[in-house]
């Protein structure tokens, strides 16, 4: 009755024996159809939850039932409860009976409320020509004389939990002249495990027990006792679970090399959804075959999970999301149909009218649309659509015809493939399956997507490899005769969980429901449940012929990393206690003489070797080095200078190659164009200011859509109203503390204008320096520059520690036409504050009182060795000296990196090979390399 038993019995059974094995379910259908059951399709889990929803829909608001109507999750639930008390025999007469004799009000309203949902749901599936698995055992069960069927032998599994219904089926099935032999678990004498076993005994009667010999060892596990002979017993101690994943996959190397038959070797783990992806990429690093299923989260596959964001894409309004999508190598794009693509969303959302459809009109008349045009059909088609369930699940199955999508998933590698048809097979069926819940009623393009994706994130896909290979698996009933066995992730919460009542009927209903129910099976409580957590380890214990290993990782991301109390009782109960293994996180290889994978060998040679320093990464490609170097009849900009003059490296990623950093978004640099844009300098007044720059934010935000996640938007939504006070208020504060007043106001203030030189000397050329100001207050013999930044120095000692700030301070002097008395420039940040950065000496009198958001900071500082005329000229002449360096460094076109403080914020760590947290140079061994 346990169906991922078969799979064990498969792997046992010699390929030529004439047996044939099918699931529990198929044997009841079978013999039901002989004795002339209805044949009605029997009704599957996901199709059992849609009805509850659609039987949801027709209870009283104020019931507990109606909930489920909109939460897949609830329904979910209560096909869980309903399934367990169906396989108990209770029927909706039985819950309402005992709701009427309860005195428990929320018992008696639970009960009373899943009896009328059992009994309309039975009606709903009778009106869809479906059945339930239970009712044709029932139809057996219910027949006035047992027939007399010639001789089979049938050999039936018994499951890990309750079904008395199918038990009783099964003693049934004895008496019609079929050899019937039931195999279950039990270990004489021990009456606190494998009770369910016990009780499947007692109910079928049998009339005659076969029991194997000595169980062994396992008979002493959570008793008093120890055993004279066990298996070899490891227990193993490992960083993190890939580095478990990793080290199990080792050491089945090296078993395989020794001779030891992969089919005989079994890795067991319980959390599939976090040890299945770590063991496959294992397993493929490092060249071992695995074999055997798992199941996950349907949308965890990369092409599920891709066709849920196209959907959003299309169901949307902006077309610029689309470009982010199709990045995807599963459209398989070139370079040109990028570039292409994201002209044709530029020009379409130019243009009048809806983009979508002016992207169409791109698409339809260029060669470099062509994959595009059936998806943008696809889409218009479905805009205009209203329709039931049943229309849209086949609408859906055209999603991907006529684009590369579908050829390039069925020519990928052969397991990603099979992976990725299942997926997608999963999704329609899903679909297919809600049509029994929303039959007739229409729904428009949004509200199936909406549905669509509250039934997928429910669904499961079953991972499985049927090829020769160690077998890895997520189920105990899997297990059984292996010579070696690996069990993974031995902590507490995980193995053994933690009890938990059930959501719907919980241990208190149970209670009544025995009470008042005698003459029916009891339903297990949690407390059962708990305890049955000790056959599930005596199942892995016993599956072991020579060599079990227990293994836990000292870390892991869900919960606290403790191990597992079930370890100690099996280094008590085996008869050599248990060899302790501590693979420690920094043993990221066996020794060399101990490596079975290339992979690993080389990185051990390397790491055995005599250490040193990584060479220091450059360019050194003279065609590379010609598209680093900038123009210099162009020019740089002064930005770009600033920056290569801490870090040649990150200057040319942003300047010159262009490359964006993902997470820039996230970080918020953006918001210092928005004063800029607002052109905030410029407003007469608060609320004007106000006004302007919230357009501001909202254009922006507009032009950054597609790089914006659902938390950074509720980031923005909860900052700006705050960032744009703060901008208004020091905007015009300052404009009173720092004697702006009077002065007049210039604009767009460029190098190679009236104020700022544009040109530096460099060997025997003229460079232009680009660079450009918001505002400029200029008074007699006064200059003071505006700019916005995303944060700035507050102190002349932060200006001295922060040599990008401190060298564009000096060069912007330099770059002054005239020598004012008075020269200063004033920075607006958004963690802040608003700071003016006035020369020492200047004619500058500070005012009595200052707003705490707005700063002076004299540099160099008054204390200084110079002060006035003589600390500005060598401000200015330190600033030119280092122009000439930085445009030397820039001119050799090597793109440097220089780790130091600028690394702390920088964007492009996961690309620096020189980063002072995530490079090479930062050793693992606590060795400077720098």
């Amino acid at each position: 009755m346990d169906d991922r038993s078969l799979v064990m019995v498969r792997r046992h059974l010699p390929d030529d024996m004439d047996v044939e094995i099918v699931p529990f379910g198929s044997l009841v259908a079978r013999f039901a159809g002989m004795m002339g059951d209805t044949g009605f399709p029997r009704l599957t889990r996901p199709q059992m939850r849609s009805m509850i929803q659609a039987v949801a829909a027709g209870f009283p608001e104020s019931s507990l039932v109606s909930a489920a109507a909109a939460l897949p999750g609830l329904a979910d639930a209560f096909a869980s409860a309903l399934t367990e008390l169906h396989y108990h025999g209770y029927t909706a007469t039985d819950l309402t009976e005992a709701a009427a004799r309860t005195s428990n009000g929320l018992t008696a309203i639970k009960l009373s409320q899943l009896g009328e949902l059992d009994r309309r749901l039975r009606q709903l599936a009778t009106d869809s020509s479906r059945e339930f698995g239970i009712d044709r055992a029932q139809f057996c069960l219910e027949m006035a004389e047992i027939p007399e069927l010639r001789e089979r032998h049938v050999v039936i599994f018994a499951s890990h939990e309750s079904q008395p219904v199918y038990e009783e089926w099964i003693a049934w099935l004895s008496k019609t002249g079929t050899v019937v032999d039931v195999v279950v678990e039990q270990i004489p004498g021990q009456l606190e495990v494998f009770r369910a076993s016990r009780q499947t005994v007692n109910r079928i009667a049998p009339t005659q027990m076969i029991q194997p010999d000595d169980p062994t060892w396992i008979k002493h596990l959570f008793t008093e006792t120890k055993a004279s002979e066990s298996p070899d017993v490891e227990i193993w101690q490992t960083g993190d679970p890939l580095a478990e994943c990793e080290w199990v996959c080792r050491e089945c190397q090296k078993l395989v090399a020794q001779g030891v038959p992969e089919e005989s070797i079994g890795v067991y783990a319980r959390n599939a959804e976090s040890y299945l992806p770590l063991m496959v990429a294992s397993a493929r690093r490092l060249g071992v075959r695995i074999a055997g299923s798992m199941s996950a989260p349907v949308l965890s596959n990369g092409f599920a999970g891709l066709t849920l964001k196209v959907l959003q894409v299309l169901a949307g309004s902006d077309i610029r999301r689309l470009e982010r999508v199709v990045r995807s190598t599963y459209f398989g794009l070139d370079s040109s149909e990028r570039t292409w693509l994201v002209q044709a969303i530029r020009s379409a959302r130019e243009a009048t009218g809806d983009a979508w459809n002016a992207l169409q009109v791109h698409a339809e008349s260029a060669t470099e649309g062509e994959w595009l045009r059936s998806l943008l059909h696809w889409r218009q088609r479905s805009m205009d659509a209203s329709m039931p369930m049943s229309g849209w699940a086949v609408h859906f199955r055209d999603l991907w015809e006529g684009t590369r999508v579908l050829d390039r998933a069925a020519h990928d590698y052969e397991e990603t493939r099979s992976r990725d048809l299942k997926a997608m097979t999963v999704l329609q069926r899903s679909l297919r399956d809600a049509v029994l819940q929303d039959r007739d009623f229409p729904l428009d393009f949004a509200s199936f997507l909406a549905k669509a994706e509250e039934l997928w994130d429910l669904e499961n896909v079953l991972w499985s490899r049927k090829e020769a290979g160690v077998h890895v698996t997520s189920s105990t009933s899997e297990l059984s005769g292996f010579n070696v066995l690996f069990c993974l992730g031995m902590l507490e919460g995980t193995f053994p969980r933690r009890r938990t009542e059930d959501p719907v009927l919980d241990d208190l209903d149970r209670a009544e429901l025995a009470t008042h129910c005698p003459s029916l099976p009891k339903l297990p409580t949690s407390h059962d449940t708990a305890k049955a957590e000790r056959d599930e380890f005596i199942r892995i214990c016993g599956s072991a012929r020579e060599r079990l290993v227990l293994s836990y990782p000292m870390t892991q991301d869900e919960s606290d990393a403790v191990p597992a109390f079930y370890l100690s009782e099996v280094e008590r109960a085996s008869a050599r206690g248990a060899k302790r293994v501590l693979h420690r996180r920094k043993d990221m290889t066996p020794p060399v003489e101990d490596c079975y994978a290339v992979s690993d060998s080389v990185l051990a040679q390397a790491l055995e070797g005599p250490r040193r320093a990584p060479d220091v990464p450059r360019v050194t490609d003279p065609e590379v080095q010609a598209m680093i170097r900038p123009d210099w009849e162009k020019g740089v900009d002064l930005k770009e200078l600033s920056i290569a003059s801490v870090c040649p490296f990150q200057a040319a990623m942003r300047y010159r190659l262009s490359l964006n950093p993902k997470g820039s978004f996230g970080s918020m640099f953006w918001l210092t164009k928005i004063p800029v844009e607002a052109q905030l300098a410029q407003a007469p007044d608060a609320p004007t200011a106000r006004m302007a720059l919230r357009a501001a934010v909202d254009r922006q935000r507009e032009e950054l859509a597609d790089e914006m996640e659902p938390w950074q938007s509720r980031l923005i939504d909860d900052a700006v109203t705050r960032v744009i006070d703060s901008w208004v208020r020091k905007e015009f504060a300052a404009r009173s503390a720092f004697g702006l007043q009077g002065q007049t106001l210039q604009t767009d203030v460029r190098t190679g204008g009236d104020h700022l030189r544009g040109k530096l000397k460099f060997r025997d050329q003229e460079v232009p320096i680009r660079a450009k100001f918001p505002a400029a207050w200029v008074g007699e013999n006064a200059t003071t520059l505006t700019s916005y930044e995303s944060s700035v120095p507050g102190t002349a000692t932060e200006v001295d520690k922060n040599p990008a700030f401190r060298f564009r301070f000096g060069l912007i002097l330099a770059m002054l036409r005239q020598s004012p008395d008075y020269a200063a420039m004033q920075v607006d940040s958004i963690d802040g504050s608003r700071v003016l950065y006035v020369l020492a000496g200047s004619a500058f009198n500070p005012p009595e009182f200052m707003p705490d958001d707005l700063k002076i900071v004299v540099y160099p500082s008054q204390t200084g060795p110079l002060v006035g005329m003589a600390a500005r000229k060598k401000l200015r002449q330190e600033a030119v000296e280092q122009a000439s360096r930085v445009l030397e460094d820039l001119d050799r076109g090597e793109m440097l990196p220089k780790p130091g403080t600028q690394c702390e914020r920088c964007n492009y760590s996961d690309l620096c090979r020189r980063h002072v947290e995530f490079g090479d140079f930062s050793s693992p061994f606590e060795e400077d390399f720098s």
